[in-house]
């Protein structure tokens, strides 16, 4: 009688522990692979990879990320990006929230080497239902940059930035963002970053994003061109 009693609760303790929930994960990794390749009467390669990371907790919320890019066009590099960066947030009451944000990019094909981008502010969400999500931030910092075919560029920025993100269906979504920077010691030399795309999945894991970057220097170093564009393809691996 005692064995059955023993054995009787061993089961019930050993289902306990199989049917419990694990704890929700507060944290979120993506890693991003880009290679496009084209043969024929010319020849063209891209290739690409970034890692994106989240974290939240309470009231607090971190992200890092960093990528690389290189396309090559007839055996001649034609663009060459990196870039990496840290936004850490704290939630206000309500739909607010205030902002620190840091950025590195290189890319001496757009005429600068690198560029170091500082901000702080403050952010709020706009709207918010099952299938509609926007939010937009409003700050200021300080940009400091090593251009290529001139003296370094610094100045105090002014930020405004919004995302919108639409849920097409279970297993879709598009996205759409714009970032304004001012200069506020040259007004002529503002820039707007801007990316459309839409992501599909494929797995609970995996997912294909196409993309469409552009960007825009109002007044870029000379012998460099105000807009950049950019269409990629891409496989996303969460985890």
């Amino acid at each position: 009688m005692k064995r059955s009693l023993f054995l009787t609760a061993v089961a019930v303790a050993t289902c306990s522990l199989v049917s419990a929930e694990e704890p929700a994960k507060n944290w979120e990794n993506e890693t991003q692979l880009t290679f496009l390749s084209a043969r024929g009467n010319s020849q063209s390669r891209t290739v690409g990879a970034g890692e994106k990371f989240n974290w939240s907790k309470d009231k607090k919320a971190l992200e890092l990320w960093a990528h690389a890019l290189n396309v090559e066009s007839d055996n001649q590099r034609t663009s060459e990006r990196y870039d990496a960066g840290e936004k850490a947030e704290w939630k206000l009451s309500g739909r607010n929230y205030l902002f620190e944000r840091a950025q590195w990019e290189s890319n001496r094909f757009a005429g600068y080497n690198h560029r170091y981008d500082a901000s702080v502010g403050v952010g709020r969400g706009l709207l918010k239902t099952a299938a509609d999500d926007l939010f937009g931030e409003i700050g200021g910092g300080y940009i400091n940059e090593q251009l290529v075919k001139a003296p370094r560029n610094d100045f105090v920025s002014g930020r405004l930035y919004a995302k919108y993100v639409r849920g097409i269906s279970k297993t879709s979504s598009f996205f759409q963002d714009g970032e304004y920077l001012h200069n506020f010691d040259n007004p002529n030399g503002y820039r707007v970053n801007t990316e459309t795309a839409l992501k599909a999945s494929l797995s609970t894991r995996m997912a294909l994003k196409v993309s469409y970057i552009w960007k825009h220097v109002h007044e870029p170093p000379a012998g460099f061109k105000r807009d950049d564009s950019l269409t990629l393809l891409s496989l996303l691996i969460n985890y």
